[in-house]
């Protein structure tokens, strides 16, 4: 049963509705394919819907020169610099990966 996009009441008694996630990933994917392409940067893009993300990102990078993944590094120690998906990938993968932490 697919519960998105969502249409929910405010406080204030509107009503709005809200993003499914494979239309939040689209939009950011597309934002950052529109980035590299403005730099210069050949670059493409898959939305892939899985339990394991560390798996479906080892999978689509299988012929990859370089993988870059963001690290939020919380789950559920948030002294960690690298969370468990960038974890699982970086000891996996076949080809250099690089680690972008966001700004403090």
């Amino acid at each position: 049963m697919a519960w998105y996009p969502a249409v929910l009441e405010t406080a204030a008694g509107e009503i709005v509705a809200e993003a499914s996630p494979e239309q939040i990933a689209r939009t950011l994917q597309n934002e950052a394919l529109k980035s590299a392409e403005d730099a210069g940067v050949p670059a493409a893009g898959q939305l892939v819907d899985t339990h394991s993300p560390a798996s479906a990102i080892l999978d689509a990078a299988n012929d990859a020169d370089l993988i870059v993944i963001g690290s939020r590094g919380h789950g559920g120690f948030p002294g960690l610099h690298m969370g468990s998906v960038s974890a699982q990938v970086v000891n996996y993968a076949q080809c250099p990966v690089l680690v972008v932490h966001p700004r403090p």
